[in-house]
């Protein structure tokens, strides 16, 4: 089965022209819980998720998007809430973990899936025990 790409669009050309040649990068935006959540994706099957860290968005995985398009996954790389294009709450306990954790499971079941792969730069959202599988970094690796 392929991937619904009803509620996405390609990518503005100011982010796709600053990241590696690959697959079509698209863009939407998904309704989780209390806020909107803006995101990119590419790619067809296993649905990973890129969650990044502090201060960064979406933009911080772009080294990662394609090549994992490209080895069969799916990935999806969000703007959690409070960042970049996505909901910014007012109310500093809009940002729980447990909110967090939330969202992450609603852009998943928006998407279309049951469950998926998450890797994160940092906690927050993806606090062990969280996901049944997941993959922790310390820091986005930074190239120019």
């Amino acid at each position: 089965m392929g991937t619904d790409t009803s509620n996405t669009t390609p990518l503005s050309d100011a982010y796709t022209s600053l990241m590696p040649p690959g697959n079509e990068i698209r863009e939407g935006y998904v309704e989780a819980g209390d806020v909107t959540l803006h995101y990119v994706e590419a790619g067809e099957g296993p649905l990973v998720i890129l969650l990044h860290g502090f201060p960064e968005f979406w933009f911080g995985w772009r080294q990662q998007i394609a090549p994992l398009a490209a080895a069969g996954f799916r990935v999806v790389a969000p703007d959690t809430r409070g960042y970049n294009l996505s909901s910014k709450p007012e109310d500093v306990s809009a940002y729980s973990v447990d909110l967090l954790a939330g969202d992450v499971a609603d852009l998943i079941r928006a998407l279309g899936a049951e469950s998926a792969r998450v890797v994160a730069t940092t906690g927050g959202a993806a606090s062990p025990g969280r996901w049944p599988w997941i993959i922790r970094m310390s820091s986005t690796a930074w190239s120019s």
